[in-house]
């Protein structure tokens, strides 16, 4: 399909705790975790400020569930840190009137519309 005149690739995109897990998690990984991973190549990924809470509780609830161990955590967070990703720092500021509106169109919970 021949793209739009003036349409261009977007340089980033939201970036969901559940995608990142399934990265750590061997057993949740599919095709479309892995093109997102892969595509942090060329494009930024943004995710709220609750993102990083998120990702820690989830591979510490793994961890105690012996889905994987305390060393492939730290290991996995020191990727994460290298991998471009940014904080919206508007998360708190559009909680409770765009995000929350978000939420309600696409019938999302607040925390994946943030």
């Amino acid at each position: 399909m021949a793209r739009k005149k003036g349409k261009t690739k977007p340089r980033t995109f939201a970036l969901d705790d559940s995608i990142t897990l399934a990265w750590l998690f061997e057993d949740e990984a599919d095709a479309y975790a892995e093109a997102v991973e892969d595509s942090l190549i060329s494009i930024a990924a943004v995710v709220p400020s609750l993102w990083f809470l998120e990702v820690a509780n989830g591979a510490l609830t793994g961890e105690r569930r012996k889905r994987t161990t305390e060393a492939k955590v730290i290991q996995f967070l020191s990727l994460l840190k290298s991998l471009p990703i940014t904080t919206d720092d508007e998360t708190s500021a559009r909680a409770w009137q765009e995000t929350l509106q978000l939420a309600r169109t696409h019938k999302l919970s607040v925390y994946d519309a943030a």
